[in-house]
């Protein structure tokens, strides 16, 4: 099928959807972002449809969209924004090349009943502009190629009810951006109504609403920007090293960790749990379990597994290596508390590190207002304790702006290095966007140091490792020239550290495409391991999509090799580690055949 004239069509499925949900989609208007967010926030939950400039800030770092229910995407390309199953989901992605995905494939119906509200490129220094000079104001205007997940190889989504489901996309850019269909063109309507476009799936009987396209008119089923998902399920794997595993739904591995008897442990979030699993050496799956919570994983020298993460509040338990339930303990204020990662130390101390809206362990630092009231702002936070899960301190730090931390990693002597982002001055001035800063404290919590560096641009550290002789490495992403010229988009760095905080050098990497660093890990030898993910050709031809690259550094810095792995979809890695055989283990997802 083709497009068809007859706007009644569409302007009839708009007049119930106005009915049902007591809006009539699309919300914004692409062409007028302020008032177009505003009337969402507005219809979301309540705001007054006129943010005041006051509220810059506090908006600027989304942590209200996320108090509020909305999903939220890092201003990174975010290789998967994964809605709630059976809800209406809001989901709001920012810089870089993201794909929105807002209903449980692995459901019988997927998206049946739901509304999801879809934006890719929501610029908040754009929506939020104000004319005071201290605003924040991104360099450069960039456009970014989203991808928004309207079906899979085996179903179409958001059928059953008519225009009671379907997905308002609200910023769809024929130019750059794509849709994922289910089948083929001839299964499709196109239908346009006073600029909107709608797309029906049509096979007998009437025409039933997928999605509403806001203010974009004249497309075509038969271009490129519409994407049909074709079975991948008979096509052989890459690589027969690499183990696959997962669920009829969206399966993310984001931690990985080793014991010295070579045990390999995995956890992440599928659909709506969580999970940890270990694999012996063999890649032979030995138990699998379901904590509350999980951002990372890691172990201690008895083989015991520890695995904590939240978003909302922080959870973290202990498993032995039987995978035996040891101990949870949960931490938290009555705000948002998030957790991203987590280290264990010599002693078996477990570390913890993420940022709260409240005074999680100390006053928050924030001064921001709004008018004459307050506004509360993120802060970083360290958390210890002991073997047997007892509290040993919590530590909060922060500037008057918004600071979140990711990495963590312990030396020898249990001093703890945290590295994350800052919008204000955190250890440092702050030297446009998103700077990165790094800090160290004792085994007592106490702060030892802290630095904060950055270019004019976006700049992101992910994850820290220590070598033999307490030196500390970081790694992450930067949109500007912080190691040396950027090569096109998002490069990777890694940056090296004294124990005293003194900067030895910093590097950066990468091609005209999007490429970032997301872990790193060290050997006995002191050489060091980094992954990350490419759209380009950074260790090898691209395969298609995102692909994953693996590379080893001696300890200047110096690269030894470098390898890259991919299929025809985004195969995107989270974590690095070096088992004490020298092994070098990645885990990540993928949208293809990777392994067996």
């Amino acid at each position: 099928m083709t497009n068809i004239d007859n706007s009644d069509l569409l302007e009839n499925d708009l007049a119930l959807a106005e009915e049902e949900s007591g809006m009539l989609p699309p919300l914004a208007n692409v062409q007028d972002p302020g008032s177009g967010f505003n009337r969402l926030l507005n219809n979301t939950f309540g705001l007054s449809p006129l943010i005041p400039d006051s509220l810059e800030r506090m908006l600027q770092s989304l942590v209200i969209l996320e108090y509020y229910g909305l999903l939220v995407g890092t201003p990174g390309s975010d290789a998967y924004l994964v809605g709630r199953p059976n809800k209406d989901d809001t989901l709001l992605t920012r810089q870089g090349k993201d794909i929105l995905l807002a209903v449980d494939p692995a459901a019988e119906n997927p998206g049946l009943g739901e509304i999801d509200t879809l934006v890719g490129d929501l610029d908040i220094f754009e929506v939020f502009a104000t004319d005071d000079a201290s605003s924040i104001v991104e360099p450069d205007s960039r456009r970014w190629q989203d991808k928004f997940i309207l079906g899979d190889a085996k179903q179409p989504y958001y059928l059953g009810s008519g225009a009671k489901d379907y997905a308002s996309i609200l910023d769809f850019d024929p130019e750059l951006d794509l849709i994922q269909l289910h089948g083929r063109p001839e299964n499709y309507l196109l239908s346009e109504s006073e600029g909107n476009t709608g797309i029906y799936w049509y096979q007998e009987g009437e025409p039933e609403l997928i999605a509403i396209l806001s203010d974009v008119s004249d497309l075509s089923l038969n271009r490129d920007y519409f994407q049909f998902a074709e079975d991948t399920s008979e096509i052989e794997p890459t690589t027969t090293e690499i183990e696959q595993l997962g669920s009829p739904g969206v399966d993310l591995s984001v931690g990985i960790a080793s014991d010295d008897a070579g045990g390999i442990y995995l956890t992440g979030p599928s659909e709506d749990s969580f999970w940890v699993t270990k694999y012996n050496n063999d890649g032979e799956q030995q138990w699998l379990e379901q904590p509350p919570s999980t951002g990372n994983i890691d172990t201690d020298s008895l083989g015991n597994v520890y695995v904590g993460g939240g978003l909302g509040d922080i959870e973290i338990s202990k498993y032995n290596s039987d995978g035996v339930l040891q101990w949870t303990q949960f931490l938290g204020t009555f705000s948002l508390d998030n957790s991203f990662n987590l280290e264990v130390d010599d002693a078996g101390n477990v570390y913890l590190v993420g940022y709260t809206l409240d005074d999680l362990g100390g006053e928050n630092a924030g001064d921001l207002t709004a008018g004459s009231m307050p506004i509360v702002s993120t802060d970083a936070w360290i958390a210890k304790y002991d073997t047997d899960g007892n509290q040993q301190w919590v530590k909060q730090f922060g500037s008057n702006n918004y600071d979140e931390a990711f990495a963590i990693v312990t030396d020898r002597d249990s001093n703890v290095y945290t590295s994350g982002w800052t919008l204000g001055d955190l250890g440092g001035e702050n030297t446009g966007v998103y700077d990165v800063w790094v800090a160290k404290n004792d085994a007592n919590g106490d702060q030892q140091w802290i630095d904060q560096f950055g270019t004019s641009d976006y700049d992101w550290s992910w994850d820290a490792a220590v070598d033999g002789e307490d030196n500390l490495y970081l790694t992450g992403w930067t949109l500007g020239d912080l190691g040396g010229e950027n090569a096109g988009s998002y490069d990777g760095w890694v940056a090296k550290y004294n124990p005293d905080g003194d900067r030895q050098w910093i590097k950066q990497f990468g091609t005209e495409g999007d490429d970032t660093a997301r872990s790193i890990d060290f050997d006995e030898q002191g050489n060091f391991y980094l992954t990350g993910s490419t759209d380009a050709d950074f260790g090898g031809e691209n395969a298609g999509s995102y692909d994953t690259w693996v590379a080893k550094y001696d300890s200047n810095g110096n690269q030894q090799w470098k390898q890259q792995f991919g299929t025809s979809g985004t195969d995107n890695p989270f974590e690095l580690v070096v088992d004490n055989t020298g092994e070098v283990l990645v885990t990540g997802f993928t949208e293809g055949s990777l392994g067996s």
